[in-house]
């Protein structure tokens, strides 16, 4: 009975005493300090990719981020002072629930702007020295030279910061006016900041299994449904995931009565047994990206990453392999001009392929394009819609 008892008791004891242990921990990471890791190189040479932390909470005082998750029950801040100019802040811009941590160089009101890759506020140009050269190895495995330089704003506040190269597209931009209730923020790595994302440096995709992605194909074929347009663009990107499906809509399409309309790189289906397999599996028309008639366009466009093709080649085979295919070329790639726009419409009326659609090249947020239109300062669309291909107020 005392063992019993004393069982219970020393459960309830340590039950407790975790309890409290947990709320005080909570109490510090809310009010006090909260720890960070820095996942990316955007405050090099200052902050390093794996570089752990603790911030103070309590400096510009408190809002709902400041608790777990966001769920905080403060609608607005409360405590607040106001932050210097030069100060390394960690936040949640507008857009996402992420932590950035950035340096505040633009407050309310400012007018800021980069010429020649020195920082200008207010017309007065912030005034650099130069410290060191640091070798750094980028994300792809190239080696660069970086300059370290010593930044100084007009308030006084110095700090370092890396050069990569000049002439980098945010080396020059136009002048932006900080809004009101706002702050402008800016990494110390001004070369490889990401303040606005490219979606093909994040190369994470998920892939469905292949057993799935035919128990789909199954289930429509069997309510009857025999025209089917995959519309995954990157559908035959990767042989690892694209042939164990063909092959076993290849058994179910022994009649031969699928009619599959399908996306494909035109770098990606230049084996013959590759088209084999895709019309054997009821792959009846692909819609080739050739882009643009001129290689160089195309290479430009690519960065090394898709390997140049002979495009009439690979059309011929296609249709040798009984595949229809539908082209789709852009025009105003970057390097395009009226001579290479004229090569692409010949290209196409030589092919004379069963479907032609073309596009203007846009800006589209992720792409590349975007990217350096926002560096820029060139005007974006005001609407959603203003980023389709076909829109009014396009």
């Amino acid at each position: 009975m005392t063992d019993k008892f004393l069982s219970k008791s020393w459960f309830k004891s340590n039950l407790l005493t975790l309890i409290y242990a947990l709320l005080i921990a909570l109490l510090i990471r809310t009010f006090l300090f909260q720890p960070f890791f820095i996942p990316s190189s955007s405050m090099e040479p200052n902050l390093l990719i794996g570089d752990r932390l603790f911030a103070s909470k309590y400096d510009y005082g408190y809002s709902k981020h400041s608790f777990p998750f966001s769920l905080g029950p403060i609608s607005d801040r409360v405590l607040s002072t106001n932050p210097e100019r030069g100060d390394v802040i960690i936040f949640k811009p507008p857009h996402t629930n992420l932590d950035y941590i950035k340096r505040l160089v633009g407050m309310p009101g400012d007018i800021i702007k980069v010429k020649d890759g020195k920082l200008i506020i207010n017309g007065e140009s912030a005034k650099y020295k130069e410290l060191r050269e640091d070798t750094k190895i980028l994300k792809n495995g190239r080696v660069v030279k970086a300059r370290v330089l010593i930044e100084t704003l007009p308030n006084g506040k110095s700090y370092e910061i890396y050069d990569y190269v000049d002439g980098s597209p945010g080396d020059n931009t136009n002048e932006m006016i900080v809004p009101k209730d706002s702050y402008f923020f800016l990494g110390d790595n001004r070369d490889n900041s990401n303040e606005v994302g490219v979606a093909n440096q994040f190369n994470k995709m998920r892939f469905w299994s292949t057993d799935f992605v035919f128990k789909q194909f199954e289930k429509l074929y069997k309510l009857g449904v025999r025209t089917i347009k995959i519309t995954d663009e990157m559908f035959l990107l990767n042989p690892k995931y694209y042939k164990p499906l063909c092959e076993k809509l290849s058994i179910l399409n022994k009649k031969d009565d699928l009619r599959i309309w399908a996306y494909s790189r035109i770098d990606t289906i230049k084996k013959t047994e590759t088209l084999k397999l895709l019309r054997k599996a009821g792959i009846k028309w692909l819609c080739l990206g050739i882009e643009s008639g001129d290689k160089k366009v195309r290479l430009e466009v690519a960065k090394g990453k898709f390997e140049d093709v002979d495009v009439r080649k690979v059309v011929n085979q296609v249709h040798e392999a009984d595949i229809d295919v539908m082209a789709n070329y852009m025009y105003g790639l970057p390097g395009d001009d009226k001579d290479t726009i004229k090569k692409t419409y010949e290209l196409s009326l030589e092919l004379c392929t069963s479907g032609w659609n073309t596009y203007p090249a846009m800006a589209l947020p992720g792409s590349a394009l975007y990217k350096e239109g926002i560096e820029k300062g060139i005007q974006m669309p005001k609407s959603y819609s203003g980023y389709s291909f076909h829109a009014y107020d396009t």
